[in-house]
């Protein structure tokens, strides 16, 4: 009978808990900025009298040249910086591999979208404002004008995704989860 070793014992471990390990590759808020540009809006360029120095108060990419606008994000730079870090900590290349890159966006533009939906006016700020901002908040599922209503009924597309949580409170974090559960069903083959 063979002798089966401990790292050999320990690899078979590892293969059948499904967990992926190792470092990922660089992906940086520019990355992200690249798929999803839709969290920048296009902001006139500040006139600066020293082309060297950069504009006062403004979180922003330079202008090129060619350009009279610069983008600016939708949030702090602090918070985009910190979702990618997370995203970082939560989404491994050897799990997604090609997908890796994708998986990296859905995740960062689902956590920065649930960052936008709790947004209040730092002007006009109470503690009843920032309570109703940091509600949770679900699908609508009915809404009358007038005349005219809409109803929307996810139950049955979102039934597949049952103990998903939050991830279904956003278009990005349902499409994550998909391919989640995807990668993570072990082999398959669908011909």
């Amino acid at each position: 009978m063979p002798t089966v070793t401990n790292s050999e014992v320990n690899a078979i471990i590892a293969g059948a808990s499904n967990i992926r390990g190792g470092d990922n590759p660089p992906f940086t808020v520019d990355d992200f900025k690249a798929i999803y540009p839709q969290f920048w809006e296009q902001v006139p360029a500040p006139i600066v009298s020293d082309p060297g120095a950069e504009p006062d108060g403004i979180a922003a990419e330079a202008p090129d040249s060619q350009s009279d606008y610069i983008l600016k994000p939708f949030v702090p730079d602090e918070v985009i910086e910190m979702y990618v870090e997370f995203a970082h900590a939560c989404v491994s290349i050897g799990r997604y591999r090609k997908s890796w890159k994708m998986c990296m966006g859905l995740f960062i533009a689902h956590f920065l979208t649930m960052y936008l939906q709790t947004l209040a006016d730092p002007e006009n700020a109470s503690p009843q404002s920032l309570a109703i901002a940091g509600q949770t908040k679900g699908l609508m599922a009915q809404k009358s004008v007038d005349q005219v209503s809409a109803s929307y009924d996810f139950s049955h597309v979102m039934q597949d995704l049952d103990g998903w949580g939050a991830w279904k409170l956003t278009a990005f974090g349902v499409q994550l989860a998909t391919l989640a559960k995807a990668y993570g069903m072990g082999g398959m083959r669908v011909s």
